[in-house]
Formats: C-alpha cells, sequence, structure tokens
C-alpha cells in the first residue's frame, strides 16, 4: 500500500516537472520569436579595390531596429518609441516628467550598453573573403529585446588592383642628390619618401641611403587600387653625381684674402711705453659648407678658414699659440663664391690654442674639414 501511495507521488512530482520544464522551454522559445531580427535588415555593399576593399552598410537603420526594439521592450508605447527615435529632445524632456519614463530610459540604456551587433572585418578586404555579422548580448540571452544571431557575407565585386613593389616607386622617384662631394644631402618627396635611420648631411660618392615608402602614401596608393607589396622594405640608393668642392672656382682667392687678414689683424704695434711684434706662419686651411634651408630661407654657403701659429713678443712677454683666420657665410652661386662686403663676414678666433693638433680638434668638433687643393 506504502509502495503504491510513492510510486503516484513520484509519478506526480515527474509530471509537474515536465511541465515546469515544458513552460520554460514554451517561454523562451515564445520570447525568441517575438525578438527582433536585425540581419534581416542588413543592407550590405563592398566598394574598392581587391586587398583593400571596404564594407559598408546601413548602419542608421540597424540601430534605430535595435532602439525600437529595445524601447518596446522597457513599456514605451508606439507615440513615445517614434519620438525617442527621432531623437526629438522636447518631447522626451516632456516624457521624462515622470519617474517611470526616466526608469525606462534608463533600463534602456542599460540593455542598449548591453548589446553588441558587428561584422569581423570593414576594410582590407579581398574578393572571396567571409565576412560575419554578429549580434551578442551580455544579459540572459532569454532577455535580449534582439534575436542573437549571427550572418556571414561573400566579399564581391571589388576592382583589380596592381601589385607594386617599393624597390618600384622608389625608383621611378626623384631621389636625387644636392651639395658637394663629402657634404652632400639627399633630396626627395617627404610627403611620400622617408630615409630610414638617421637622416644624413655629408654624403660622399659612393656613399649608400635607406629609402623607405611612408605609411601615409601607402594608403593613397591604396585607395587609388595599387597595393605595394612588404610595404615595410627600404631600398638602398647609391649617392652618384655629387661635384667636388674645389669645382668652387674662386676658393683659392679667398685663402689668399684669408693670409692679408691674418697679417692685418696680427700688425706690430709700437708707441714710446709699449712695443709689441708678431710673426704668424699659415699651417693648415678648412672649410665648412652649409647647404640650404628652407626654414631659414638661406642658400648654400661656405666658411673658409686657416689656422696659423702666432709668435707675439713684448717687454712683457715671448709666446707662441696657434689662431684661426677666416670668412663666413660665403654664398655659393654658380660654383662660386660670392665676395662682396667681406668686412662684414671676417672670423677671427678668439682662442689661442696652445698647439695644433688642439687648434684642430677644435675646428672638427664644429663639421670643418681640411681643405688641400
Amino acid at each position: 500500500m506504502e509502495a503504491k501511495v510513492f510510486s503516484k507521488k513520484f509519478i506526480y512530482s515527474v509530471i509537474g516537472g515536465l511541465a515546469t520544464l515544458c513552460l520554460i522551454i514554451y517561454l523562451v522559445v515564445v520570447n525568441m520569436s517575438s525578438s527582433t531580427s536585425i540581419v534581416n535588415h542588413l543592407k550590405v555593399s563592398f566598394s574598392g579595390y581587391d586587398g583593400k576593399g571596404e564594407l559598408k552598410y546601413n548602419s542608421e537603420e540597424i540601430r534605430q531596429e535595435v532602439e525600437k526594439a529595445v524601447f518596446k521592450k522597457v513599456g514605451f508605447n508606439d507615440k513615445e518609441i517614434e519620438s525617442l527615435l527621432l531623437r526629438n529632445t522636447t518631447s522626451i524632456r516632456e516624457r521624462f516628467q515622470t519617474m517611470e519614463s526616466v526608469n525606462k530610459f534608463e533600463k534602456a540604456e542599460a540593455i542598449i550598453g548591453d548589446l553588441d551587433y558587428r561584422f569581423d572585418k570593414m576594410s582590407n578586404l579581398n574578393n572571396g573573403d567571409k565576412i560575419i555579422f554578429n549580434v551578442s548580448y551580455k544579459g540572459k540571452q532569454s532577455e535580449s529585446p534582439v534575436k542573437l544571431e549571427t550572418k556571414e557575407f561573400i566579399v564581391k565585386g571589388l576592382s583589380k588592383s596592381t601589385k607594386l613593389s617599393v624597390n618600384e616607386l622608389v625608383k621611378d622617384s626623384d631621389v636625387n642628390f644636392t651639395g658637394y662631394n663629402g657634404f652632400g644631402k639627399v633630396k626627395l618627396d617627404d610627403e611620400k619618401f622617408e630615409i630610414q635611420g638617421e637622416v644624413p648631411d655629408k654624403l660622399s660618392n659612393g656613399d649608400k641611403v635607406k629609402v623607405g615608402v611612408k605609411e601615409s602614401y601607402v594608403s593613397t596608393l591604396a585607395i587609388e587600387g595599387k597595393i605595394v607589396s612588404n610595404p615595410k622594405e627600404t631600398v638602398d640608393i647609391e649617392v652618384k653625381g655629387l661635384k667636388d668642392i674645389s669645382e668652387i672656382s674662386n676658393i683659392k682667392e679667398v685663402i689668399a684674402k684669408i693670409d692679408d687678414l691674418a697679417k692685418s689683424e696680427t700688425s706690430n704695434e709700437a708707441s714710446s711705453f709699449f712695443k709689441r711684434t708678431f710673426t704668424i706662419e699659415k699651417q693648415k686651411d678648412f672649410i665648412q659648407y652649409e647647404s640650404s634651408s628652407f626654414l631659414t630661407n638661406s642658400k648654400p654657403s661656405l666658411r673658409v678658414t686657416a689656422i696659423y701659429k702666432v709668435n707675439r713678443i713684448s717687454d712683457s712677454e715671448n709666446k707662441t699659440y696657434y689662431q684661426t683666420f677666416g670668412y663666413s657665410n660665403l654664398e655659393i652661386y654658380g660654383n662660386k663664391l660670392i665676395l662682396s662686403d667681406l668686412s662684414y663676414k671676417k672670423s677671427v678666433g678668439s682662442k689661442e690654442f696652445a698647439d695644433l693638433d688642439s687648434a684642430i680638434a677644435d675646428l672638427k668638433s664644429n663639421d670643418y674639414v681640411e681643405y688641400t687643393k
């Protein structure tokens, strides 16, 4: 008898459990079937070139479909939803005069924040690529007002692109060199190309310069359907065509004038109270080349300097030292130095060096090189 009672209770409990499960399943199915499917509203198009294609879709329409479903779920009526979708701020403020409307809207914002819908890729597309649109929800899936689903699209219709190499681009560009051998600079279109590593400014014929393509130019070419293979590559360009600095025709004329300058700056002095004499001997000639500058609007110029050994004798001393004399900012025009107004361009060193090596080291530290022509 007890066994029969237990058996009936067990059967009833099983039946009750099954009924509850069926009800849950029914509610989930009903909720899911009532959820809005936004993938059915998607309108997708592809544009651009193969390898750099772009995906576009009706994002504003999809946003409105999502918000419409959310606003409906939290209890706004059709008229209120219409106003909210139009972003009619006056009507929104009027609706929000009650706390009920405020609470509804805050709940809607929270749901929208938990919804995520996107394509896994929208740029740099190739014909034949598979693109996935996915809808997900951070909360309980059964409570999402938007159907959680995915849809696959195949990229097609992109125009055929042209493949280019960095080497082709650089070779076809106007990369050249200006200045003189040992003082050369590279000249290129800096909106398209760039020097890799330290930018050299004292190039000699035979040197190599690494040139690369700027990322912005690669992107511009891609829009035009020209795809650069391995855009991070660099090309070695050999420096050539630089003239020798000795081709500046009147450097020797300046050197001769420096000798006159040194003599005038070390002329003997004598009076009834004081006497000082000088003897000088030229040691070495140096030059410093300055290229033109767009920023300062300066033209190419040359500094010509000589080191002299000076012996100064007076009643109180007998001193030997080394001093520099020269001319600076001598503009170069047509392989010739402009020598007008030299009195304003003379450069007399203020240092008295103890030995020749010290004087040489000082000039080299200021980018002077010895001139031996």
